[in-house]
C-alpha cells in the first residue's frame, strides 16, 4: 500500500504503464458497478464511498506521475503544468457550452483548448513513451 502513495524515487516506463492502468481498473470497476446498481435504488451513501475511492485514486496517480517525472530527471512540479492544462480544457469547454449560440471568442474556441491539448500531449509523451535516464540522477538510482 505504501508503494501506491510513495512520492520519492523513480519509476520506469513499463512500471508506469502497468501502474497507471492497474490503478484505473481498480477505480473503474467499483464505479461501473455502482452506476449499474444505482438504477435499482442503490443507496446514495455508496456514491460517497466511491468518491473517497476516487480521491485515493487521484493521489495514487499523482504519486506515479511524480515518480515517472523523476525518472526523466524532471521535477515533480511539472505535474502542476499538466493540471493547469487540464483545467484550461475544462474551463474552455464550459465557456463554449454556455456561449455556443452567441458570438464566441477566438481564444476560447481555438487558443485555450489548443494550448491545453499541446501541453497534455507533451506530458503524455514524456510519461508514457520517453525512456528514463540510464544512470543515477538527482532523484536516485535507476529503477530495477
Amino acid at each position: 500500500m505504501t508503494y501506491l502513495f510513495k512520492f520519492a524515487g523513480r519509476m520506469s516506463r513499463a512500471a508506469f504503464w502497468s501502474y497507471h492502468y492497474g490503478i484505473m481498473a481498480l477505480t473503474m470497476v467499483p464505479l461501473v458497478l455502482c452506476a449499474i446498481l444505482s438504477f435499482n435504488g442503490f443507496p446514495n451513501w455508496i456514491w460517497w464511498t466511491v468518491g473517497v475511492g476516487f480521491v485515493a485514486h487521484q493521489i495514487a496517480t499523482l504519486s506515479g506521475v511524480v515518480r515517472r517525472f523523476h525518472d526523466r530527471n524532471l521535477s515533480g512540479w511539472w505535474t502542476l503544468l499538466s493540471g493547469i492544462a487540464t483545467l484550461t480544457l475544462v474551463a474552455c469547454g464550459m465557456l463554449l457550452a454556455t456561449v455556443l449560440a452567441e458570438p464566441y471568442s477566438s481564444w476560447a474556441f481555438f487558443g485555450g483548448p489548443g494550448a491545453g491539448m499541446a501541453v497534455m500531449l507533451w506530458v503524455n509523451v514524456e510519461l508514457f513513451f520517453r525512456a528514463g535516464n540510464p544512470g543515477p540522477n538527482r532523484f536516485g538510482p535507476p529503477p530495477e
